[in-house]
């Protein structure tokens, strides 16, 4: 194959022969990698069966031997922190939703209030519409405020209930441990 650099006149040709490209691409796995959490659900408990049945399940015999008593109480407190770690989840499953919910609604209002900063004001009647936006945002943000006062509120409530739990859990493990040895 023949290239010409420059005027037919020159004369000056270069000749070369055409190679095909070979690039060839390995395929590498990116640097980062997207995880999605699973999604928590909101309602955990709301098929009351199954709530009745996981707290009260395995309750023990009336003449069960007295040796596995603090086995089956630690069992119980592990069951109860169990149900506590999903009430937390739930919780602040919930909390997402609320704020994701408030902040699409924050967002609508300032495309608004953009909309309005835009075009031309006509003799004032824009004002009254715009004060109107500026207070639904304001309490669009004392709502965010009071969902992440109330979402914190129930999580140190559970999580100073969880943590008694596990003093309890780890206290009746220790016991039924020691009656384990000691026999």
């Amino acid at each position: 194959m023949q290239f010409n650099y420059g005027d037919e006149g020159s004369g000056w040709q270069r000749t070369m022969e055409h190679e095909r490209y070979r690039y060839v691409s390995e395929y590498s796995r990116p640097k980062f990698e997207i995880v999605k959490e699973p999604a928590r659900p909101t309602q955990p408990f709301e098929k009351q069966d199954s709530l009745v049945e996981r707290i009260f399940a395995d309750t023990p015999a009336p003449n069960a031997d007295p040796l596995l008593f603090p086995a089956q109480r630690a069992d119980l407190h592990h069951r109860q922190m169990d149900l506590q770690l999903e009430l937390l989840g739930a919780r602040h499953a919930i909390n997402y939703e609320i704020r994701k919910q408030i902040e699409y609604e924050e967002c609508k209002v300032r495309a608004r209030l953009h909309e309005i900063h835009d075009r031309p004001v006509e003799f004032g009647r824009e004002g009254k519409f715009e004060t109107g936006l500026l207070k639904q945002l304001q309490q669009l943000r004392k709502e965010r405020q009071a969902e992440s006062v109330a979402c914190w509120r129930d999580t140190s409530r559970l999580v100073s209930d969880l943590s008694e739990r596990w003093t309890e859990y780890a206290d009746e493990s220790r016991k039924a441990r020691w009656l384990e040895d000691g026999l």
